[in-house]
């Protein structure tokens, strides 16, 4: 059976969002993290791109959350 998607919003800030992946990892989902609100794109990418897919969008736009939440289905 293929693991389960998430769409990961509003990550927690800081230091704290690695604690947040970790454990989203560890119960086996597969994340796909919303960049909108991340202070360290790039970090973030290096840190988290093997592990995670990355997308960045208003989530208050419907139709860019309506798109990423149906992408890959």
């Amino acid at each position: 059976m293929d693991k389960a998607r998430i769409l990961l919003l509003d990550a927690a800030p800081g230091e704290l969002m690695a604690r947040e992946l970790d454990r989203l990892l560890g119960h086996g989902l597969e994340i796909t993290l919303n960049l909108r609100r991340v202070t360290d794109h790039t970090g973030t990418r290096e840190t988290w791109g093997d592990r995670v897919e990355f997308t960045d969008f208003d989530a208050f736009d419907e139709s860019a959350l309506t798109a990423a939440t149906v992408r890959g289905t």
